[in-house]
């Protein structure tokens, strides 16, 4: 008769590790969700701020865009509008995580319009 103690143990230990896993990928999702409409807003403001800075619309862009810790990647006017994007890297756990399966080094941007 073959005897099962321990095996509980590492039935348990296995789930949490599955747990653990679960919440991790949890985290890195509403981190990245919530990093993305912080930067869609960013855009917003950038494109709204530059909008209202007539004759020197990009480099109001840039001013906005850098007191909000991310980075203009571009800036255009059109007629009365304001065309900007800007980029921001993907935060601490995603980031990690993406290191972890091989993807380092990644950002994401948004884009916006304002104008009269």
């Amino acid at each position: 008769m073959q005897r099962d103690e321990g095996s509980g143990t590492l039935a348990a230990a296995a789930a949490g590790i599955v747990l653990v896993c679960a919440a991790i990928l949890v985290v890195a999702a509403a981190e990245l969700s919530l990093a993305r409409h912080r930067l869609a807003g960013i855009a917003d403001l950038t494109a709204l701020g530059a909008a209202q800075a007539y004759g020197a619309e990009c480099e109001r862009a840039h001013e906005i865009a850098q007191g909000n810790n991310v980075l203009l990647q571009s800036c255009r006017t059109d007629d009365l509008d304001v065309h900007v994007e800007v980029s921001a890297p993907i935060p601490a756990v995603t980031t990690h995580l993406l290191t972890f399966l091989g993807q380092p080094g990644r950002t994401f941007s948004a884009q916006a319009r304002a104008g009269w």
